[in-house]
């Protein structure tokens, strides 16, 4: 059976093999939700508003604008642990 067939969600992890982006346990916001966040933000809206619209403080707004959240890239990928 390949992974489709199970219906697997498999995991997104940094270089080093921890979750991350909407696979990681604690996050608030979809990888679809950061990427909308930096195209409004490109259109001009504030980081105020911008918090306002996705329910969340200006702080994780301003920590996805800067790359200090969510700016990592997936190196690789795992299947849940059970």
């Amino acid at each position: 059976m390949c992974p489709e067939e199970l219906n697997v969600q498999y995991i997104a992890c940094n270089d080093k093999g921890y979750a991350i982006g909407d696979s990681h346990h604690r996050a608030k916001l979809s990888d679809a939700q950061v990427d909308e966040i930096h195209a409004l933000a490109a259109q001009g809206w504030t980081q105020a508003a911008l918090a306002k619209r996705f329910n969340c403080s200006r702080r994780l707004i301003r920590g996805i604008l800067s790359g200090e959240r969510r700016g990592q890239v997936a190196t690789r990928w795992r299947a849940p642990r059970r």
